[in-house]
């Protein structure tokens, strides 16, 4: 080999050693490649949740939850440049909706971005999926969306989401305990629980994840319990971690005990996490009422 084949050579391999370099920076750890495989992207948890336990024992199917490094919390994510490319080479985007994805204006893409709420009439709440009838319609628009979009798979979708579907209800039938108990609950997602007679609630005070309430707001909620002799605070356990404090005060001040419901949005890989969180909340509600006492 002479010396000018020597230094073509040379040169080919580092402009191979850059290209690779340039293609690590740019398609990241968290960026899913398209080949054969139908790429889905869900937004937050609660929608990823639904997404594996349709997928499971499909073929060349993954999902990537965008907003999992953020602990999987949607209200503290903030959208890479790299998520944007993983947003690219999705088959399909999954959201919750009813506004709880504050970017997904900027996922400028042609992928098809799903609305798991579309069939759900918005009740003032984008905590959809903790009322139960919610939920399983989000397990249906998902479910239907990707049978119509990975032909090679869709047996296996319908099967995995009617036994789902048959799970949930399962869960649904066990939320028929009504009460007239007095409560005052710290987040808008326990409304659908009032909805269905479990309870009247009598009071909201949602001081967000921030703590965003005055002294004064605080004082009134506190003279407003103890007016109405509301013994039961219903409290998320996100807002119970962060406002620890906060809700502290309320019960020092009033005759009313706390007691804390698992909002669902902490990642967890066993696939019944919702069946089992929900049983759990209605446990904590039975609790509360003083049901079968």
């Amino acid at each position: 080999m002479t010396k000018f084949n020597k230094i073509y050579v040379l040169i080919i391999v580092f402009a191979v050693l850059i290209a690779l370099v340039i293609g690590t920076i740019f398609f990241g750890e968290n960026d899913i490649k398209k080949d054969n495989t139908f790429n889905i992207v869900t937004t937050f948890y609660p929608v990823e949740l639904i997404v594996q336990n349709l997928i499971k024992d499909t073929t060349n199917v993954e999902s990537v939850n965008i907003s999992a490094a953020s602990g999987g919390c949607v209200h503290d994510y903030e959208m890479t440049p790299n998520d944007m490319k993983t947003f690219e080479n999705a088959d399909l985007i999954v959201i919750n909706g009813q506004g709880m994805e504050h970017f997904i204006d900027k996922v400028t893409v042609n992928t098809e971005i799903l609305d798991s709420s579309k069939n759900i009439q918005n009740e003032g709440s984008s905590h959809i999926w903790m009322d139960i009838d919610n939920y399983i319609s989000q397990v249906q628009t998902i479910g239907d969306a990707l049978s119509n979009l990975d032909e090679e798979n869709k047996d296996v979708y319908i099967k995995n989401m009617n036994e789902y579907i048959q799970k949930i209800n399962g869960v649904k039938e066990k939320f028929n305990i009504q009460t007239d108990k007095k409560v005052m609950i710290m987040h808008d997602a326990f409304k659908y629980y009032e909805n269905i007679g479990m309870f009247d609630i009598e009071a909201e005070f949602f001081a967000g994840h921030e703590g965003n309430y005055s002294a004064n707001d605080l004082k009134n909620v506190i003279s407003n319990m103890n007016n109405m002799d509301i013994q039961i605070l219903l409290v998320d356990n996100e807002t119970y971690e962060k406002n620890r404090a906060l809700v502290d005060t309320i019960v020092n001040e009033t005759s009313a005990q706390v007691y804390v419901l698992d909002l669902i949005v902490d990642v967890n890989e066993n696939l019944d996490t919702y069946i089992r969180s929900m049983e759990q909340n209605l446990d904590v509600i039975k609790e509360a009422v003083g049901y079968g006492k």
